[in-house]
């Protein structure tokens, strides 16, 4: 089975070791939509009691929510909107 280093963007390729950061910043965008619709599952499979303080589902949104602006680069956020906005 592959490890983490085979996905795009893992490991640094050629002789100066520069990553791809493209590839990598494109896999982060993904998984970062992935936990926002993940979560949104969760809160539309939960219902009103969601919004209740101590919801796990709740709890949940937020977090991915939190994910999204912490510690993210231009070329992330760009990413990241770009990947959200694909499917409109």
């Amino acid at each position: 089975m592959p490890g983490w280093t085979s996905w795009p963007g893992a490991a640094p390729t050629g002789s100066s070791g520069t990553s791809r950061l493209p590839a990598r910043t494109e896999v982060r965008a993904a998984a970062l939509d992935l936990g926002v619709r993940a979560a949104t599952a969760c809160v539309a499979a939960t219902g009103g009691r969601a919004v209740q303080y101590g919801n796990t589902a709740g709890r949940l949104a937020r977090e991915a929510l939190f994910h999204l602006i912490q510690a993210q680069t231009e070329q992330l956020r760009e990413a990241t909107a770009e990947v959200t906005l694909r499917g409109i």
